[in-house]
């Protein structure tokens, strides 16, 4: 789990005590010369900065907490600006920033409705929710990171008030990865992923109407290496060498996803308002190919579709969209100490699948008999595309409540459920002494896993619901630089979905050929992980920080959990401010490692990551050298990443056959404008 150590913000709008900021008038100061005259001081000062920009989240706004407060100029961890890295490396990628992402450990769905399943890009969208402000002058933000060996990303960030009931802003965040495999030249792109947003809100001069909204757009692009192509006679150290030859050169994975959101509330009284939140999204999953007939040989694809010897290319376009509407009409309100909602909501969806191959040949005799073959002796591909493609409609009924019995004591909670009795619920607790969480679910298995039709993949399971349960929990010293926080997370499943790796069906039977298939457990599935998490001030400005985790599967018969016994991750870092305090600086060592296991394994075609028995990952040990600094309104970072790497010259995987990123330095720096 990540680990910080954040200062408490009281409640409320912040109060200045600067008189400058709050009537740029003063200043032209007045002042005497040694003669007494008087003299107008015009010296251009910086009246705006930190303190005039005020930032918050919808999620505070909703739950009436008015708590705008300064943007954060933190430097702490500012050179993790990797995904795996920001999150502690609690997931597993594919070795490059911006690849497809994996949890290590288990989740448990908190919403019970339909998904897509195409869940390893979503990451990098839901963590860039855009937030929203209060400014007194105009605000920019430029964040540029150089990563080495052509890594890079950018955070473009505006905003201002229009008045001082209206503000106005956007976001661009594009993510550009070379390829770490055979590079052929600068820009030889791995990953070119492009996110943008504008957002605004609103409210009325009384305060009593409150309008948020925001549109965003997300392309993300992946050219697929297929990880690292090994003969027999290769040692395991080929996984390391950056010129070994990828086992993909034509391949690509994207999701695109747009989403408009309106959040409207009206206040009748401090204690009840109406709300309404409408969302329209439309996801788009796609996996694009062109093979020679040489790669299928291969094996890198699954084969239920056989192709004739006379073909000599294979192209690949596989779509698979989810179109949904949801509107949310409720209300809530805030007593003293208590907030509490009650909703109803409206969600409808649909889905289309499309499949085009005008060079593929189907041999439908291999199929006679069973009830595909009457599809495709019609020549019914694009039929059989229709027959997947389906609509719904969902109705929930759900409520949030929340204590807030002082800065430091919150308790919290949501539920809701659906006609089909589907339901979750997320209860979360934190105080001085403890932090808990509490999430059950019932929800519907995903489109993904219930019914496919691609290129090299076709099922059409009826999987019964899946069940889920996490109970977390962690106890905490209250001193200020002293933090021990051990604790366990408990999680039990039944009717667990996943992917797994097995032998090819023959041919002649449905989805001949495929060894990469979804499949549900019959017996329940629990998992423990116990774990401490440290925060201690070893001398005055030097902190040492981070987790223990090890790993418990005391019930897991079919062998669908794949976990590290151990993850230990660590920060020794000094913090301090140089030349009279005009240079805030981090610098230290991150540490982490994380023991050998069979991890899980990566089907490209379908973006999903499956059970595998034959590869074990061995153990990983990563060390990265970093200064962060800031100097007044501007922040950089310097790493070098994967030092180990540079003495013993071999790496780690992170996922079978795909080695992690070799030893690199990257650099980054953001700038803050606030006129």
């Amino acid at each position: 789990m990540a680990f910080s150590l954040n200062a408490q913000m009281p409640d409320g709008r912040q109060q200045f005590r600067d008189d400058a900021s709050q009537n740029p008038d003063q200043n032209q100061k007045k002042a005497r010369t040694s003669k007494g005259s008087i003299f107008l001081n015009d010296t251009v000062q910086n009246i705006y900065g930190p303190k005039t920009t005020l930032t918050t989240t919808e999620e505070d706004l909703f739950f009436n907490r008015n708590n705008y407060h300064p943007i954060d100029t933190s430097i702490v961890n500012l050179h993790r600006w990797g995904y795996v890295q920001r999150y502690n490396y609690l997931y597993q990628d594919l070795g490059n920033i911006g690849t497809s992402l994996n949890p290590i450990y288990p989740v448990v769905r908190n919403f019970a409705g339909a998904t897509s399943g195409f869940n390893s890009y979503r990451l990098y969208y839901d963590s860039k929710e855009p937030r929203y402000y209060d400014t007194k002058s105009p605000y920019a933000k430029i964040n540029v990171i150089w990563g080495g060996n052509g890594r890079s990303m950018t955070n473009i960030e505006f905003t201002r008030n229009i008045n001082s009931r209206w503000n106005f802003g956007f976001n661009y965040r594009p993510i550009l990865v070379d390829k770490q495999l055979q590079r052929q030249r600068k820009g030889d792109r791995h990953v070119i992923a492009q996110y943008y947003d504008f957002f605004t809100t609103y409210k009325s001069k009384n305060e009593k109407y409150y309008l948020l909204f925001n549109f965003r757009r997300t392309r993300h692009r992946v050219f697929e290496n297929g990880g690292v192509k090994l003969k027999a006679t290769d040692s395991e150290d080929m996984y390391y060498d950056k010129e070994a030859a990828p086992r993909m050169v034509a391949a690509e994975s994207n999701q695109l996803i747009k989403n408009i959101h309106l959040f409207g509330q009206y206040a009748l009284d401090s204690a009840f308002q109406l709300y309404n939140t409408i969302d329209f999204t439309r996801e788009d999953n796609n996996f694009l190919n062109d093979a020679k007939k040489e790669d299928l040989k291969l094996n890198l694809f699954d084969h239920w579709e056989r192709v004739l010897s006379a073909v000599d290319t294979f192209k690949t376009s596989d779509q698979f969209k989810l179109t949904t509407f949801q509107d949310e009409l409720g209300i809530k309100g805030r007593a003293n100490f208590l907030f509490y909602s009650v909703y109803y909501k409206l969600r409808t969806y649909s889905t289309f699948y499309k499949h085009d191959n005008s060079r593929l040949v189907v041999p439908v005799d291999e199929f006679n008999g069973s009830p595909l073959s009457q599809h495709l002796n019609q020549g019914g591909l694009a039929q059989l595309n229709k027959i997947f493609d389906s609509r719904g409609v969902e109705h929930y009924l759900g409520g949030r409540i929340a204590f807030d019995i002082d800065s430091l004591t919150r308790l919290s909670g949501q539920a809701e459920l659906n006609q089909l009795g589907n339901y979750s619920i997320d209860a979360r607790f934190s105080s001085k002494w403890i932090d808990a969480t509490f999430v059950q679910s019932i929800s519907r298995p995903a489109f993904l896993a219930s019914q496919y039709r691609g290129s090299h993949d076709f099922w059409n399971n009826s999987f019964d619901n899946i069940a889920g349960l996490k109970m977390e929990g962690f106890l905490k010293t209250p001193f200020k630089k002293f933090l021990v926080s051990p604790g366990l997370t408990y999680t039990l499943f039944s009717n667990y979905i996943y992917y797994r790796k097995m032998d090819p069906l023959p041919y002649g039977n449905l989805g001949a050929g495929q060894t990469v298939l979804p499949v549900q457990t019959a017996s329940l599935i629990s998992v423990a992980n116990p774990q401490v998490r440290l925060g201690i001030t070893l001398f005055r400005k030097i902190k040492l920080s981070g987790s223990v985790i090890n790993n418990l599967v005391t019930r897991d018969l079919e062998g669908a959990m794949k976990i590290p016994d151990w993850l230990v991750t660590s920060q020794l870092a000094l913090e301090d401010f140089w030349f009279k305090k005009n240079l805030q600086v981090q610098v230290g060592f991150d540490v982490t490692w994380r023991s050998g296991y069979k991890a899980m394994g990566y089907d490209p075609v379908i973006q999903q990551y499956y059970v595998q028995n034959d590869v074990t990952v061995g153990q990983a040990f990563i060390a990265d050298v970093f200064l962060n600094a800031r100097l007044k309104t501007g922040r950089l970072f310097v790493k070098y990443h994967n030092i180990a790497q540079l003495f013993t010259g071999t790496g780690y995987l992170v996922t079978p056959g795909y080695p992690g990123q070799r030893n690199v330095l990257d650099f980054g720096f953001e700038l803050i404008m606030f006129d």
